[in-house]
């Protein structure tokens, strides 16, 4: 415990120091999130429709997913509550079949 109590005011000393002396702040201007629509523009995926409406449609089935289920992460559907288990188990099978159907083999 005391080996901690030693640590963390040079720790602190420490990142102060290196905000002090380190680099500026990084400004709005120092970098720029592209949109799909700057990343593909019009170019037309293996579905036929355009990348950007194909990203919009997997974004808005995610985060449908997320709400139903309540976690984007992979689950366990069978550890769920009734309603939930059912929106897992159906969201699994749509999204293999997306995948599966929108992937080029």
């Amino acid at each position: 415990m005391t080996a901690y109590r030693r640590l963390l005011p040079a720790l602190l000393a420490t990142c102060t120091v290196a905000v002090l002396t380190g680099a500026p702040a990084a400004q709005a201007e120092d970098y720029h999130v592209m949109s799909p629509h700057e990343v593909w523009g019009d170019e037309v995926g293996s579905s036929g429709f355009r990348k950007t409406e194909e990203h919009a449609a997997w974004v808005a089935f995610l985060n449908t997913r997320t709400a139903l289920v309540g976690t984007p992460e992979p689950v366990n559907c069978a550890t769920l509550d009734p309603f939930r288990a059912s929106a897992c188990f159906g969201f699994d099978v749509l999204g293999s079949a997306i995948v599966g159907l929108a992937v080029p083999q």
